[in-house]
């Protein structure tokens, strides 16, 4: 069984914040070490990094940003 062959399961947090939510999605939450904070790109979700976390066994945390995947977008008004 190589790397990518290996389970990951993301386990995911709302985290309250001004006008809405933030989704966290958060691979390996007991791994020892320093802990990565992942960003996606414009057009992704924090489901962008699940290829990530069937590579390594290192703590990931990946948000959405505001207004995408599952976090609510920022008020235009």
């Amino acid at each position: 069984m190589g790397p990518s062959d290996r389970e990951s399961t993301i386990a995911h947090t709302d985290i309250p914040v001004p006008g809405g939510t933030l989704r966290v999605g958060e691979w390996h939450p007991d791994a020892e070490g320093i802990p990565w904070l992942l960003v996606h790109g414009v057009t992704a979700s924090h489901l962008a990094w699940a290829w990530l976390a069937r590579e390594t066994t290192a703590r990931l945390i990946a948000p959405d940003l505001r207004g995408r995947g599952r976090s609510t977008a920022m008020s235009t008004s």
